[in-house]
C-alpha cells in the first residue's frame, strides 16, 4: 500500500474531530463521541489508502 502524506493524515484527523463534534452537539454521550471519532478516522484511513492504491496502480 502507498504511504499517506501529512496532508492526508491531517484531513482525516480534522474530519474525525468534526464527526465527533457533530455527535456531541446532537447529544451523544462521551463514549459514543469517542467511538464515532475513532470509527470515522479508521474509515477515512482505509478509504484514502484504497484511493491512493488505485491512483498509483490503476492496472491492478
Amino acid at each position: 500500500m502507498p504511504e499517506l502524506t501529512t496532508d492526508q493524515y491531517s484531513t482525516i484527523f480534522v474530519l474525525s474531530i468534526a464527526a465527533g463534534t457533530v455527535a456531541h452537539v446532537i447529544g451523544a454521550d462521551l463514549l459514543l463521541v469517542v467511538g464515532i471519532a475513532l470509527g470515522s478516522f479508521a474509515v477515512g484511513l482505509i478509504v484514502t489508502m484504497v484511493a491512493n492504491k488505485r491512483t498509483v496502480d490503476p492496472g491492478e
